[in-house]
């Protein structure tokens, strides 16, 4: 699955098995193949995910942002952490 990050200061694109976002109203784990989705991420939450090939898991801080995906990508545009 493709995950695209794009913030005020960088893009970046990574091939990932599964990601995990904080929303206002709980949280959402988002695997290759999920049913489309369009969500407002928490304030000050990291998104957390494994990349390809790997078992470690890595966050990325978020200041705000929204997420929206299909069955095999996701794009999320954030705010920088401030």
């Amino acid at each position: 699955m493709e995950l695209h990050i794009i913030s005020p200061t960088s893009t970046n694109k990574l091939s990932i098995e599964w990601l995990e976002v904080e929303t206002p109203k709980g949280s959402f784990v988002i695997q290759h193949g999920h049913a489309p989705l369009l969500l407002i991420l928490a304030h000050n939450k990291p998104i957390t995910f494994v990349k390809t090939g790997s078992n470690k898991h890595e966050s990325i801080p978020v200041g705000s942002g929204i997420l929206e995906s299909d069955r095999t990508q996701i794009t999320i545009i954030m705010q920088d952490m401030k």
